[in-house]
Parts: C-alpha cells; structure tokens; sequence
C-alpha cells in the first residue's frame, strides 16, 4: 500500500457578484476631456485638524507602537499577535514605504520562506 502526501490547500472563494441596479447605470458617463468631478477635493483644514489633534501624528504612532510592543491597552488587554504583526505593518509602510514589487519564490526540498519566516518569528516573540 502506497502512502501519499496530505497537503492542506487554501481555497479562496470568488467575490458574489451585486446585482446593478438600471437606474444607477443611467446615470453614468464618461468624464469630459478637462472636466473636473470633485473641484472642492477633501475639505480645506482637514488635514491641519487631525495634525493639531495628533500632535503631527505622533500620537497615532505612539499608539500603534504599544500594540507592536505588547503593552497593555486602555481596555486591559494584551494585543494579540495579530494585532501585533498589523501594527508591525503600519509601522513599516509608514516608515519605510510600501513595498512595490512582489517577488515569487521556489526551492527544492527546503523551503527557503518558511526558514526565514520562523527565524522572523522566533525574534518577534523573544521580546
């Protein structure tokens, strides 16, 4: 009797389709050469509002950093390590930009992206 390799496979569903209504459909058309659809653009002040507010949106980081950090929240508890690799996120797109270009990855017998993966963890949870 042969033995044959399980696999755990990822299935991802396809998004339901909505149904469209008619009349939204008639009201669309193309946008004219020049036109401009949004001339006010986001409200004037918004922005220096949320930097006062913020303080220059240092607040905001220090918040996302006591989630990174595993420190108790207002609400008693410990963020989760989801939440903890969300803000570790944050953080980097922020600091350091989004990452622009994806890179696919192959090995043989050793997976390179798993080795690299728990060696990343093993760090990320010593703190």
């Amino acid at each position: 009797m042969e033995m044959t390799e399980q696999r755990e496979v990822e299935v991802i569903a396809a998004p339901k389709k909505r149904k469209v209504s008619p009349n939204s459909l008639a009201n669309l058309r193309p946008i004219k050469k020049g036109e401009v659809r949004n001339p006010g653009g986001r409200p004037k002040g918004l922005e220096r509002i949320i930097r006062e507010q913020t303080k220059d949106g240092s607040e905001i980081v220090r918040v996302f950093l006591s989630v990174f950090n595993g420190e108790v929240q207002p609400d008693g508890d410990l963020p989760s390590a989801k939440d903890r690799m969300q803000a570790a996120e944050w953080l980097t797109e922020r600091g350091y930009g989004k990452v622009k270009d994806q890179v696919e990855l192959s090995g043989d017998s050793v997976n390179p992206v798993t080795m690299l993966v728990a060696a990343v963890n093993k760090e990320f949870y010593k703190r």
